[in-house]
């Protein structure tokens, strides 16, 4: 008896196990829902989860979705918030008269904002029909939207088939999904400030004459709306319930620590209430205040990941001094993990994007990514950069660019054949240039010999000449002087009545043949 009491127990808390590194070392919630989701609304990690995947029907909460394509209409200025719409007259379709509403009636005219504030805070359906022919000219276009939006969110298990979430076939999502939609949701001011107002008065319009006054639905956040005051719970914020008899009771919510450190969002499926099972508690509420005070009682931010911290060092090659990289992370990693976690859990696993690292390479080069393992689970991916530049070795490049070249089967050949190329063409130029430079020198010696020779023929031909202007000058002396011998003055006088460059010259030459 006392051995099927263990295994009993045993198997409740297997079935409350919670998906986070090292809960077996907490006490698990227990909530009755048909599927949960906690999680650290600042990293996207997991704290609880119970059939996040399994499809199921969401009620009102599709509204996070109709109100998400709302507001960010308005951030790209498609419609104003203060745009006054007409309600079209096919705003009820596919509605009760006793479902949720703000009691807008075909043709009623207000703002933009009005309307939204109706499907958020008030849960109004007619608000969301009305929304969406104004956002995309009709319900079904705007359906078609949330789909697409849907997808884009990774939302893979979801599809929606109205704007409000009363239809209960083809109408689907998932608590994991859920907490995609709304992690986005929450991250535009508009939405965020508008599902934590606790009360917005919608003044009197053409048709209404008096003042409607709406009130938050989540009584996390207000004390006086339909579910009473006692489920108030410091720190949450927004965001949106949900009921039909087919979804049970829904919320998804927020909620923070008390010192601003621990910031958290729950989706609750299917829970209990006095409309499904006819208990006076709301199991929406009441389990997820139990999840909240489990996780801040149990969980504590922790750096896991410093900026600039060091992670791993890979080896550059043709690098100076065979210097690693030295790869740091490029932003700071924190998950909100259990207090009681040791160490050996967190792993940091580097993985780089290039088989080779090669020199040079510049600072702030991000060369891969590092993953966080949690118990081999990843929780958080953080980009790795080199935090100082590693140069290169150029001579020990260039031997190795060297050495590989040479390693090809047809580049030695090649290079053989080359070398012999060049030898011969060597050659030739070398026996050029000589045979150049000796037809070069045979022609200074022509042309030296043929100057010379000119110069012979003119000496000679000065020298007839003076001879016969001898001859000419002897014939006009008297018969008595013929036969003296003429006076060097004479031929120095004669010689310099010439002007050719041969005056002295042959001068001196009579002079010696007086002689």
């Amino acid at each position: 008896m006392k051995s099927k009491s263990v295994l009993s127990l045993l198997l409740i808390f297997c079935l409350f196990l919670p998906l986070v590194p090292r809960v077996e070392a907490l006490t698990a919630p227990s909530v009755a829902a048909e599927a949960i989701v906690l999680a650290d609304l600042d990293s996207g990690s997991i704290l609880y989860e119970k059939n996040m995947h399994v499809q199921r029907p969401p009620a009102s909460l599709t509204k996070i979705m109709t109100g998400l394509l709302a507001v960010e209409a308005v951030e790209r200025g498609d419609i104003g918030m203060d745009t006054v719409i007409t309600a079209p007259t096919d705003c009820w379709t596919g509605l009760d008269s006793d479902s949720s509403n703000a009691e807008i009636s075909p043709g009623e005219q207000m703002t933009f904002g009005d309307y939204l504030y109706c499907a958020l805070v008030k849960s109004a359906n007619e608000a969301c029909n009305v929304i969406a022919s104004a956002v995309a000219g009709n319900i079904q276009n705007f359906v078609n939207r949330m789909n697409t939006r849907a997808a884009e969110l990774g939302a893979g298990n979801t599809y929606f088939s109205d704007t409000n979430g009363l239809s209960s076939t083809r109408h689907y999502t998932t608590a994991y999904d859920l907490f995609l939609i709304s992690r986005e949701a929450m991250r535009h001011e508009l939405f965020a400030e508008i599902v934590d107002t606790l009360s917005y008065e919608i003044p009197p319009t053409n048709i209404h004459k008096t003042t409607r006054i709406l009130k938050n639905s989540n009584a996390l956040i207000c004390q006086d709306g339909v579910y009473g005051d006692d489920y108030l719970y410091p720190g949450a914020a927004g965001v949106k319930t949900g009921y039909t008899s087919v979804a049970g009771y829904c919320l998804v919510s927020t909620a923070q620590s008390d010192d601003d450190d621990i910031h958290l969002l729950a989706v609750l499926l299917g829970c209990g209430g006095p409309l499904n099972t006819g208990e006076e508690d709301y199991g929406n509420f009441s389990g997820t205040i139990r999840l909240y005070n489990w996780a801040f009682r149990n969980f504590v931010q922790r750096p896991v990941v410093a900026y600039g911290e060091e992670v791993t060092r890979v080896p550059a090659a043709y690098s100076k001094g065979n210097a690693p990289a030295v790869l740091r992370s490029t932003e700071e990693i924190t998950l909100l993990l259990p207090k009681d976690m040791e160490e050996d859990s967190i792993q940091i696993v580097p993985e780089i994007q290039y088989k080779e690292l090669t020199a040079p390479i510049p600072a702030g080069t991000v060369l891969g990514t590092a993953k966080v393992l949690i118990d081999g689970k990843p929780y958080a991916t953080v980009k790795l950069a080199t935090a100082e530049a590693v140069e290169q070795d150029k001579t020990a490049y260039y031997k190795a660019k060297v050495k590989e070249t040479l390693s090809i089967p047809w580049v030695k050949p090649a290079l053989a054949a080359t070398g012999i190329i060049f030898l011969v063409v060597l050659f030739l130029i070398i026996r050029y240039k000589a045979l150049r430079r000796r037809h070069l020198q045979e022609r200074a010696e022509k042309e030296e010999r043929r100057r010379l020779e000119e110069q012979r023929e003119a000496s000679l031909a000065e020298s007839r000449a003076v001879q016969e202007d001898m001859m000419r000058f002897r014939q006009t002396l008297p018969p008595e002087k013929n036969d003296a011998p003429l006076s060097s003055s004479f031929y120095r006088v004669k010689a310099q009545t010439r002007d050719d460059d041969h005056s002295e010259d042959i001068a001196s030459l009579f002079h010696d043949n007086q002689e």
